[in-house]
Formats: C-alpha cells, structure tokens, sequence
C-alpha cells in the first residue's frame, strides 16, 4: 500500500509539473500575440501600409496563423455542458495551438456527461491530451481531434492524434515507468490504465494510418 501511495504522488507530481509548463506555455503564447497586436496597431496609426503589409505577412509565415478557424473549433465547446470537462479541453488545445498543432472539435449538441466518476474521467483526459499533444507536436503539421458523442446507453470522448511511423508498440508505451519524452516528461499509457481499472469507464486504444486514437466511453449504468 505504502508503494501504491508513493508511486502515486510521483505521478501526481509529474502530473502538476506538466500542468505548470503547459500553463507558462500557453502564457507566453499570449504574450506574444500581444506585442503583435500592438505592433500592428503601431503599423496602422502611422498609415504605414507597405510595412504593414510585410510585418502581417511575416507572422502568419511565423506563427502559421489560422485564428478564425481555430476560433470556430474550440467555440464548439459550448456545448458541453461539464464545466470542468470543457475548461480541461479548452485549455489543453489552446496549448496544442500554440505548439502548431491543427486541432479539431466535434460535440453533440447541449451536452451534458452525467458521471459519478467527477474526479477521475478528468485525470484520464488530461492524461490523454498531454500524451496526444506531446505526439502530435513531433510530427509536422500533426493534428489532433477531439470528439463528443451522447448516446442512449453512454457517452463517448474519442481523441485522435497524428503519431510517428515508427511509434512504439502499444505494449511498450504501457509499461510501467515507460515515456518517449525523457525524465519528467510525460505520463505514461501504465498510469492511465491504472485510473481505468478503478473505475467503470471504458479505454479503447489503438494505432492505425499514423492515427493514435483512444476512446473514453462512459457508460450511463455509472450515472
């Protein structure tokens, strides 16, 4: 018990650290976007067109802008009811963005995922997420998709990420202790399995066409 415990909080640990760089990422991601606008803004008072025109130019080369359709994506957050579960998702791909990943959301309309598992269904997405973004990162023009679906008996979250040709087997990424991203980077598909196995949500994995996919299903017996 003492060593389930402690092998716990190490995770647990693991866990906020990635949270913390994540969250100063996303930071600086915003700082940036603020010294552009005010940059433009600068450009415009002058009636400096040309220049204008180069600078704006630039940052879309730079930073592979596409704001109204990552806008259109993560709005469709709002039909998701959970507040919880959408602040997390929210969040996570908004980093993804600022990492160049394409991100993608599809959600049933006024969705709502009644659950007793309030603690762990979260932990298990965030898990998922900072995995899929980690992967998709290392691929150029990676993407990752995040789907919603109710259905009568349960509800499901599928997420879908572009992961390299030669990604390790899925019985390697399980084992205990193992992540391709170094010391303290990443938390491994071990401890995921882990949550899934004290609860009595459901975990799909599997590799196909250079698509990692796994899918949450939660059934509606847990309501």
């Amino acid at each position: 018990m003492i060593e389930q415990e402690k092998a716990q909080d190490e995770v647990n640990q693991q866990y906020n650290q990635l949270i913390t760089r994540q969250y100063d990422d996303v930071r600086q991601f915003r700082h940036d976007y603020q010294n552009i606008l005010l940059s433009l803004d600068g450009f415009i008072k002058a009636e400096e067109w040309d220049q204008l025109r180069d600078y704006f130019e630039r940052v879309l080369d730079k930073h592979d802008i596409q704001t109204d359709d990552t806008n259109r994506q993560l709005g469709k957050l709002i039909y998701l009811q959970n507040a919880d579960l959408r602040n997390l998702i929210y969040t996570k791909l908004l980093y993804a963005k600022s990492r160049g990943i394409v991100v993608n959301i599809e959600v049933s309309e006024s969705m709502f995922i009644e659950t007793d598992e309030t603690l762990s269904l979260p932990r298990m997405l965030g898990i998922i997420l900072d995995n899929a973004i980690e992967e998709a990162a290392e691929i150029q023009h990676g993407e990752l998709s995040v789907s919603l679906i109710q259905e009568e008996l349960e509800s499901l979250i599928i997420v879908e990420n572009s992961c390299r040709v030669n990604i390790e087997s899925l019985v390697t990424l399980k084992e205990n202790g193992y992540s391709t991203k170094g010391a303290e980077r990443g938390i491994g598909l071990f401890n995921l399995d882990r949550l899934v196995d004290k609860s009595m949500i459901l975990l799909n994995t599997q590799i196909n066409d250079q698509v990692f996919t796994q899918e949450l299903i939660i059934p509606r017996e847990v309501i």
